[in-house]
């Protein structure tokens, strides 16, 4: 309203627990080291990779409801530099904090 524009992009958060307990029962992961048994890095990309399997119904459902918005122009948060998933964290607190 007051001459900016601001482009409304779709964004996908690629990290975090909801996704990384997809990708746990998927792949039978109980632990943290499951995970770094696995190796970080193809953990990582597995969460990723199952973000985007549910790509094509978000896009219907967006346009369904009529929200104006770009998702074919969507960005990607993830774990840029976390150096472990945060489950563990979750599961375990007092295994971090001694």
């Amino acid at each position: 309203m007051k001459g900016y524009h601001v482009p409304r992009r779709f964004g996908w958060d690629t990290h975090g627990v909801p996704v990384e307990h997809i990708v746990d029962k998927q792949l039978g992961i109980t632990g943290r080291e499951d995970v770094l048994k696995m190796g970080i890095d193809k953990y990582n990309a597995e969460c990723r990779a199952i973000v985007m399997t549910y790509a094509s119904e978000w896009k219907a459902t967006i346009e369904r409801v009529g929200r104006w918005i770009d998702v074919e122009n969507d960005y990607k948060v993830g774990p840029l530099t976390d150096p472990l998933p945060l489950h563990p964290l979750l599961r375990s607190p007092h295994a971090f904090i001694h």
